[in-house]
């Protein structure tokens, strides 16, 4: 599974510089996300509306993200997991500066034809709100978790987060 989230990293990375590098496959990837979301808004469910906002609410708060990461590095001096501690705090300092930077040059649009039913600021891609719940997640299971079953389990329920908060983020 390291595998796959290195994959996935490499393959958002790759985009960002191919959309930075040449603005016409910037200008084919918003029309693709545009399609997309349009599609996708299409099929929205009333009732589902209010639990995706709430779940929005909750995992781009950065009170949520901040507690998270306090909780992890207190938990990392009181184990006395210095490395653990200096990587996950340099993951987060990478994450956040790279998801502002991009956010900067690589800003996409919000998508032409979806009404967004949420109070959602910024472009639709870089979601600076998903990038820094991804590396705090992420730094929890490799940092406190340990290796096997367990953080197989804890992957899967990372992930998972993720998928449904970037769902929620997409939704709405």
């Amino acid at each position: 599974s390291g595998i796959v989230w290195v994959g996935s990293a490499a393959i958002l990375f790759t985009i960002a510089i191919l959309v930075v590098a040449y603005a016409t496959l910037g200008y084919s990837f918003d029309r693709w996300n545009s399609l997309s979301l349009q599609r996708l808004s299409a099929v929205r469910a009333g009732w589902l509306d209010p639990a995706m906002l709430r779940v929005d609410d909750v995992l781009s708060s950065r009170w949520t993200v901040g507690i998270l990461r306090l909780a992890t590095m207190v938990a990392l001096v009181g184990f006395r997991r210095w490395r653990h501690l200096l990587v996950f705090l340099a993951s987060i300092v990478v994450v956040e500066a790279l998801a502002y930077e991009l956010a900067i040059f690589v800003a996409s649009p919000r998508p032409d034809g979806v009404r967004i039913i949420g109070n959602w600021d910024g472009p639709s891609f870089p979601s600076p709100p998903v990038a820094s719940l991804a590396v705090t997640l992420v730094g929890i299971v490799y940092t406190l978790v340990p290796s096997g079953r367990a953080r197989s389990v804890a992957k899967w329920l990372a992930g998972g987060t993720l998928f449904v908060f970037a769902f929620a983020r997409l939704y709405e």
